[in-house]
């Protein structure tokens, strides 16, 4: 099933831009939103970090809750995956700068109080 919530963050009229001025601060707006937590920061007219983290998280509770205690596969995308991952788990600076790897499996838990993220593929 296709989830429209699990889409990639959004940075609106910069999408898909080469300019390496908007890459960079791309760059830095994730690691604000990853590392220290400033989700209200947004590239362009783009979604913020919130926003971004908010869609990602009612995506995975809906999995969550419609496969309860069931193993599922989610595919989605680096960014958005990783900023709400971070928000979720607690995981902040120590992730930074090693994105989650494309076509790894990346075990994510859920109990009825919290989200766990035992272990981080490399």
């Amino acid at each position: 099933m296709a989830l429209p919530e699990l889409a990639e963050v959004r940075i609106g009229t910069a999408e898909a831009t080469t300019d390496p001025v908007v890459r960079q601060q791309t760059a830095a707006v994730l690691r604000s939103w990853i590392v220290d937590r400033q989700l209200e920061l947004r590239v362009a007219d783009g979604e913020s970090g919130s926003q971004a983290s908010a869609r990602m998280t009612t995506a995975l509770e809906r999995i969550a809750c419609d496969h309860d205690g069931q193993t599922v596969v989610v595919v989605g995308h680096v960014a958005s995956l990783s900023v709400t991952l971070a928000q979720l788990c607690g995981l902040g600076a120590w992730v930074w700068g090693s994105p989650l790897p494309h076509a790894v499996p990346y075990l994510v838990e859920r109990n009825p109080a919290s989200w766990r993220c035992r272990s981080r593929p490399t």
